[in-house]
């Protein structure tokens, strides 16, 4: 349950933060986005 709810968390920061952050976390992997 918590898992999935930070999952949500997560794609919701990167919808909301656009493709640049998508971009970096493809291809930065231990990027963090919080």
């Amino acid at each position: 349950m918590a898992q999935a709810c930070k999952e949500a968390e997560i794609l919701t920061r990167i919808l909301y933060n656009g493709e640049h952050h998508l971009w970096i976390f493809k291809h930065n992997p231990k990027f963090t986005i919080f």
